[in-house]
């Protein structure tokens, strides 16, 4: 599906971004160095392989084993960038299609003299970029395990990729026309059928249903291909802090309670005030969970196995502490509501994506051949935000002698002008906004609202004197 829905107004790219920085007193590491490093630790099968599309789209891409695999087409070694240029930077990669025809992924190196984010020190600003075809959330720690963990992945040897089958040759795919068609049909009718099951378990189940509705705002869309990026950064230890001061909530919980507010106060100062709450859209992993409860190994069975909640940020009220536990609740009920498997099975529009999408393929190679069609209405979403957790590793990232201090990660821009995501490192909480700049032109303007939303939770929570 994220081939199929990779286009100018949503690159399915998911950017990682480190900064390494050296304990030792001595000079950086040299380009020759970085170079090695990586060369050691992209041999394994998730960095050589690439897709193979079958004619016209008529079934699924498959993985095949790179050939032509050369290091300097992925890694990329650039001038040395201010923190606000390499920012400026991630934008471009952010809006800039990625070659498909070769490995998913890239490496871009940078060093900052004069620091990054939080850190005054000099460093290495380290962006992996990656498409969303190739990785989601839980394969994208893998890969990082891989470049960054404590040693090279154990899966390093050259990987036994299977070939495309015979129905990927050019004769082959033709005659899979009608099979497509059937299996349209198939999809159509089997998410008809989930529907179906849906309206009536709601008939008789007791939980909330999201509405269908949502707060219009004037950064709701339409999307266009530009894009900046935002990152405020928030001491690890008082987030920590903060939860254990208000009870029952989460990270994720004060990040979406964050959010929703900086989103409310932003739209005010740009004389747009919401009349009604703002919603998100957060992902829930469906994947089953070992008895320790840690997510269970896919073995072989595909990535992207989630499901999208809808959670009410509760944006207009005032009260940081009140919007929390509100915030706290809505994430609670829609766990509950996707608990149910005919919620969650409606809501995994994925397993609906039929191959054989010709329209898909005849539309992207319209949209490719006379550039940027501009949409003149927002995308029909019953969200305003999007906002994606990125887990913390259980190890130290490292880059030769050199630590990761902080970092950022966002995914694509999914239908609104404002896509979030959060991480956290050994010392720090990332909070990124990707933001479409046609409709958010100065992100750092909507980064200092998350800043001052961060405070105002802050200082309900621990008093005006921390921080």
């Amino acid at each position: 599906m994220f081939v199929y829905t990779d286009g100018p107004r949503s690159r399915q790219i998911t950017v990682c971004c480190g900064f390494f920085v050296s304990a030792a007193d001595h000079d950086l590491p040299l380009e020759s160095a970085v170079h090695e490093w990586f060369a050691a630790r992209t041999r394994g099968p998730l960095f050589r392989r690439r897709l193979r599309r079958s004619m016209l789209d008529l079934e699924y891409p498959v993985w095949v084993h790179d050939d032509d695999f050369r290091l300097d087409r992925h890694l990329f070694m650039h001038d040395p960038m201010t923190s606000d240029g390499f920012l400026e930077f991630l934008g471009e990669l952010a809006e800039s299609a990625m070659d498909l025809s070769r490995p998913l992924w890239e490496i871009h190196v940078s060093r900052c003299p004069d620091g990054f984010g939080p850190i005054a020190d000099q460093g290495f600003a380290v962006a992996v970029r990656i498409h969303h075809a190739a990785a989601d959330g839980i394969a994208l720690q893998a890969i990082l395990a891989s470049l960054f963990g404590p040693e090279p992945s154990v899966e390093s040897s050259e990987p036994d990729v299977p070939q495309a089958s015979d129905s990927h040759t050019r004769g082959a795919a033709l005659m899979q026309v009608s099979r497509a068609l059937t299996e349209f049909r198939r999809a159509a009718r089997n998410y008809r059928g989930a529907l179906d099951e849906r309206d009536k378990v709601r008939a008789t189940a007791r939980y909330t249903v999201p509405t269908a509705e949502r707060t219009v705002t004037p950064v709701d869309g339409p999307v266009g291909p530009k894009r900046g990026v935002a990152v405020v950064y928030w001491p690890w230890a008082e987030i920590r802090q903060i939860r254990r001061g208000v009870g029952a909530a989460t990270v994720n919980d004060l990040v979406l309670t964050v959010i929703g507010r900086a989103m409310h106060d932003y739209l005010c100062a740009v004389g747009s005030p919401p009349d009604g709450s703002l919603v998100a859209s957060v992902p829930m992993t469906v994947r089953p969970r070992e008895a320790d409860g840690t997510v269970a190994e896919d073995n072989g069975r595909g990535n992207n196995r989630f499901v999208m909640m809808t959670v009410d940020l509760h944006s207009t009220e005032p009260d940081p502490i009140t919007r929390l536990r509100a915030v706290h609740d809505a994430v609670l009920g829609e766990r509950l509501r996707l608990s149910h498997s005919a919620e969650a099975s409606a809501d995994a529009t994925v397993g609906y994506v039929p191959p054989g999408f010709l329209v898909r393929a005849l539309r992207r190679r319209t949209e490719d051949s006379r550039g940027y069609p501009r949409r003149a209405e927002p995308d029909d979403r019953p969200f305003n935000t999007s906002v994606m957790t990125a887990y913390r590793l259980p190890f130290e990232l490292r880059l030769l002698d050199c630590r990761q201090a902080c970092g950022l990660v966002f995914g694509p821009i999914n239908g609104t002008g404002i896509s979030h995501a959060h991480g956290a490192g050994d010392d720090w909480c990332g909070v990124t906004a990707l933001c479409d700049t046609d409709l958010v032109p100065d992100p750092s303007v909507y980064a200092s609202a998350l800043d001052a939303a961060y405070a105002d939770l802050r200082n309900a929570t621990l008093g005006t004197t921390a921080g």
